[in-house]
Parts: structure tokens; C-alpha cells; sequence
């Protein structure tokens, strides 16, 4: 088999050595004059340049018009071995051009007997392997018994691997004592394995629940906040936009609706701000309250026209679910910088989000990183303000 391999290789770069060298000719031919002599000189430097059996020239009406040969050479090859490997090898055939037409055909044949002369040494080597081998097959007999105890190696080799999380089952060995402990090392193989993959799957539910919200299956609040306070807190973080939009009255589409509509609404919103979120792989979707919906969009300092793409989701959706005029869905967005105070960047796509709703149905608004905010983000700050109004007299009734 190996001979064969060796002979199957050699004829394929054979028979690419006569490809090359025959086009190569061909190519220097083709770019000088076509005089008889000179294809003489030519092709007599390349005959004697490497190892032919045949070089011939034929014009396009089979005319010779140059043929070199080499006569057989020599070799320690029994001729025997020839007829048994006989090396098939295609001729090497490349065109001669003068200027757009047909000058003359060559075909080169390269020697094949140096071929012949390495399949030979190649087969004595192997023979001589294959009687070292045997002589050295005669005296393992120390080897047979390691056979025999090899599957304590291997129940070792199975332990090893299970603590490192790999479960493997071996083979069960023929010696009856051997047999029962790798029976009992494959099933608690098994079992453990079993058990992590459940307690795996219990604990990609619980990250899930955990997570992303459970009925639009976008991320949840706590870790879509985590997502940006963690962006905010890197050196590298760029300007960004955090978009927020709201179902404005989702309480009043549930009485009104019935609580199916109202999820089925808040569904689509989902999956559209997703399909959304997918043409941008750092883009990240949350769901902020039961109305709320977010857009957290890195290295976006365009901020409007994100929130205008949110609006357009969310009017898409509510109209989906055919809500008719019952749609208030207002849209507000803030531009983030490196470094913010988490609570600032929240405090002003709510101030966005408050004025959008104000003025009505398909509002969108934005604030910039310099607007005032709601000013108040923790009750500290809230007791503060109101004190200082309370002591001043400058607390005022208004209707909304």
C-alpha cells in the first residue's frame, strides 16, 4: 500500500514537472524570434538543463520541427519491480504562440527511471522495518502482560478525566475482574454526567428567569441597569444613546382590552426593538418596567434618530395588535459621555421621556448630556428639596 501511495505521488508531480517545464518552454519560445536555429539553442539549454527522455517540436500540421531524446538510463531497479509498479506518467504539452496564431505544439516527457530508483530503495527500507519489526514481535512477551492490566490504566485515565468534567466510557476488557469495575466506573460515568447536565440546564433557567424578562424575553431591569452602569465604568467607553419608550396607559389596556391584548402588545415590542437590536451586535434591549422598554446603543451619538426607529417599532407593534386610536407610546432618549453617574444618564431619558408624553402620541424627544434632568434620583436629595420648598413657601397645587 505504501509502495502504491509513493507510486501515485510520484506520477502526479511527474506529470505536473512536464506541465511546467513544457509551458515554461513554450512561454520563452513565444516571445522570441522563430528562426530554426534558434529553437534549436533553445531547446537544447533546457533539454540538457534537466533530466528528458523526449523533447519534440511539431508545427500545427504534425511536422517535427525539434526532437531531443535521452536514451534509457541505467538504474539498480529489477525489471521486475518496473513491470510490477509500472509508472504511467502524462506527457507535459504547452502551445507556441506567434502573435495571435499557432506557432507549434510541444510535448516533453521527463525520465521516469529516477522515479523507479526511489520506489526501490523506499520498498528495501520498508521490508527491512517490517523484519526488524517481526524480530522484536518475538520477544514482547513482558508486553502481553501489560495488555492484561491495561484497563486499570485506563479506569485511572477515567477517574482523571471525570473530575476534569470529560466523561469517557472505556471499553469492557475480556478478564472477568477487570470487567466489573470498568461496568461500575462507565455507569457512575454516566450518572455524572447526568446529573451535571441537569443541574446545567436548572441553572441556565434560573440565569434566564434571572435575567430577561419572562413574557418579552428581553433582558430584565436590574441587569439591563448593570449593562450600562458596567459600560459607563470602562475607559474605553465612547459617547452612546440610551433610548427609553412607554405604553403609556397600559393599566386602562388591560381593563379595557383584557390582559391578553396587553401582553400580545407588549410581545411584538419586544421582538421588534430585538430584530431591532440585531443588525448592531453591541445594541442591548431591556425592559425597564411593565410600560418601559430601553435601548442601550454604544458608540451611537445619534441619539434622535435612534429614538425615532424605537417610535417607529413601537407604533409598529401597537398597530399589529390592532389598537386602533387607543396608542399613547411616547419615546425619550439621552446622549451618554465616558464616565457618567449612572443615575444622571437614567435621570434624563426620563426627563426625555416625561416631555414626549406630554405632548402626545407620536412624540419623540432628547436630551442632551448638559440638560437638567429630573434633578432628585434618591430619597436624600428628594427630602432636601422638599424641605427647602416647604420652608420657603414654595410648594404649588397644579393639575396634570
Amino acid at each position: 500500500i505504501s509502495t502504491l501511495g509513493a507510486r501515485a505521488y510520484l506520477e502526479e508531480q511527474l506529470a505536473l514537472k512536464n506541465q511546467d517545464n513544457a509551458a515554461s518552454l513554450a512561454l520563452a519560445i513565444s516571445q522570441l524570434e522563430k528562426d530554426p536555429v534558434t529553437l534549436e539553442l533553445l531547446t537544447s539549454a533546457h533539454f540538457d538543463s534537466g533530466h528528458y527522455r523526449l523533447i519534440r517540436l511539431t508545427d500545427p500540421r504534425g511536422e517535427v520541427l525539434v526532437e531531443l531524446a535521452n536514451p534509457a538510463i541505467d538504474t539498480d531497479v529489477p525489471e521486475w519491480f518496473i513491470k510490477l509498479v509500472s509508472i504511467d506518467v502524462e506527457p507535459g504539452t504547452a502551445q507556441i504562440q506567434d502573435g495571435w496564431k499557432q506557432f507549434a505544439t510541444i510535448t516533453l516527457y521527463s525520465h521516469d527511471r529516477f522515479a523507479y530508483r526511489d520506489l526501490w530503495q523506499g520498498s528495501l527500507r520498508l521490508v527491512a522495518w517490517f523484519v526488524t519489526g517481526l524480530l522484536v514481535c518475538g520477544m514482547v512477551g513482558s508486553v502481553f502482560i501489560r495488555l492484561i492490566i491495561r484497563p486499570v490504566t485506563e479506569v485511572v485515565a477515567q477517574a482523571e478525566a471525570i473530575g476534569e468534567r470529560r466523561f469517557v466510557t472505556i471499553r469492557e476488557p475480556l478478564t472477568r475482574e477487570f470487567r466489573r469495575i470498568v461496568r461500575a466506573m462507565n455507569r457512575l460515568s454516566e450518572r455524572v454526567k447526568l446529573m451535571l447536565e441537569e443541574e446545567s440546564e436548572r441553572l441556565e433557567k434560573l440565569r434566564r428567569i434571572a435575567h430577561f424578562d419572562p413574557l418579552t424575553k428581553v433582558l430584565g431591569r436590574q441587569y439591563f441597569i448593570d449593562s450600562i452602569e458596567s459600560l459607563l465604568e470602562q475607559e474605553e467607553t465612547r459617547a452612546g444613546s440610551l433610548v427609553i419608550g412607554r405604553v403609556s396607559g397600559l393599566d386602562d389596556l388591560n381593563r379595557h382590552l383584557g390582559r391578553q391584548v396587553a401582553d400580545q402588545v407588549l410581545v411584538r415590542i419586544g421582538s421588534r426593538l430585538k430584530d431591532l437590536a440585531e443588525g448592531h451586535t453591541d445594541w442591548v434591549v431591556g425592559r425597564l418596567a411593565g410600560a418601559d422598554f430601553a435601548v442601550l446603543a454604544p458608540d451611537e451619538n445619534n441619539t434622535l434618530q435612534i429614538a425615532q426607529k424605537v417610535a417607529t417599532e413601537l407604533h409598529l407593534a401597537a398597530g399589529e395588535a390592532n389598537l386602533g386610536e387607543e396608542r399613547l407610546l411616547p419615546v425619550g432618549g439621552t446622549l451618554f459621555m465616558p464616565g457618567e453617574d449612572f443615575s444622571a444618564v437614567l435621570s434624563r431619558a426620563d426627563g426625555a421621556l416625561i416631555m414626549a408624553e406630554r405632548e402626545g402620541d407620536m412624540a419623540v424627544q432628547v436630551s442632551a448630556p448638559n440638560a437638567r434632568g429630573l434633578g432628585q434620583t434618591d430619597l436624600k436629595s428628594w427630602r432636601t428639596t422638599l424641605s427647602s420648598a416647604l420652608d420657603n413657601n414654595e410648594i404649588e397645587l397644579a393639575e396634570y
